[in-house]
């Protein structure tokens, strides 16, 4: 493979561009507002599967209603795929027709909100529930088929106890997200190192069909600060820090990803490792040569 392009606005840009808009940060719908030219799927994360009460509920029901109205008065036709988590734990179908029942559920959820299609957040699930899951995402995508909507699943790029293909027969769209996130206790590293994310990406490429795909690039990161777990950290954030405590940002080169450290007033050392434009590039460049179905934001 070709080393990874540092001259910019030379990677190819897929041609579907996917949002998503997650709870956190604040500033999450005003970017929406900023970029809805540029956006052809919007990935609101706005439900939450209860297990306990076996229920769809809200994540954040006012900031829901401000970007819902956006998207009716300013932005009627971009493509709406609400994101639905909640099968990190706790994943319970405890009877033969729970699963029916609960794809009911999300039946009704996308007949009343009136939207694009559903897609069902995988990223971090129990490996015990891997087969009452796949039933589901089988059964959602026929009943947002027969809705003739658009079915997605989000995975962890790397997670190899999925059956890529099987996932692919079921549903239209697999967005895979290559960022780790770190464990309580870890040490500060790289979100997404370059070599991980190419190994990664052509392998998930080798086992299902381009078109299907869709890689997430961030622009998030995580700060590790002496005798606390790491938390975190917007871009934004990242910059304003870089800029108060008089440091340079670090683009380190074996990753191909971007550091900040500092010491704060407490006297506390942080060490932030994020996602930024330059790594989102480079990683382009590793899709370059596949017709993947588009990249998420």
């Amino acid at each position: 493979m070709p080393p990874p392009s540092t001259i910019p606005n030379r990677a190819r840009i897929p041609q579907r561009v996917y949002a998503f808009v997650r709870t956190w940060p604040l500033t999450a719908i005003a970017s929406v507002q900023k970029n809805i030219d540029a956006i052809d799927v919007l990935m609101p994360e706005w439900y939450g599967a209860d297990w306990e009460t076996q229920t769809l509920k809200q994540l954040d029901k006012n900031r829901q209603g401000l970007l819902a109205t956006y998207l009716e008065i300013k932005a009627p036709d971009t493509t709406v795929l609400p994101v639905v988590n909640g099968f990190d734990q706790g994943v319970s179908f405890d009877s033969p027709y729970a699963i029916a029942e609960f794809v009911e559920k999300l039946e009704t959820l996308s007949d009343d909100i009136g939207v694009n299609g559903l897609c069902l957040d995988y990223r971090w699930v129990e490996p015990a529930a891997i087969a009452d899951l796949i039933e589901l995402l089988g059964n959602t995508g026929e009943m947002l088929a027969e809705q003739d909507k658009q079915s997605c699943v989000a995975l962890r790029l790397g997670a190899d106890y999925w059956p890529l293909p099987e996932v692919e027969s079921l549903v239209d769209t697999i967005v895979f997200t290559g960022l780790r996130q770190p464990d309580r206790g870890s040490f500060p590293k790289p979100m997404a190192p370059h070599d991980m994310f190419s190994e990664l990406a052509l392998d998930a490429l080798s086992q299902i069909r381009a078109s299907t795909a869709v890689f997430a690039l961030g622009n998030i990161g995580y700060d590790w600060v002496t005798g606390a777990s790491a938390t975190p950290i917007h871009f934004s954030e990242v910059a304003r820090l870089s800029g108060l405590h008089d440091v340079p940002v670090i683009f380190d080169p074996v990753s191909l990803n971007s550091t900040l450290a500092y010491v704060d007033g407490q006297g506390r050392r942080h060490q932030i490792w994020f996602m930024d434009a330059v790594n989102a590039h480079n990683l382009l460049q590793v899709l370059a040569s596949s017709p993947v179905g588009g990249v998420a934001i």
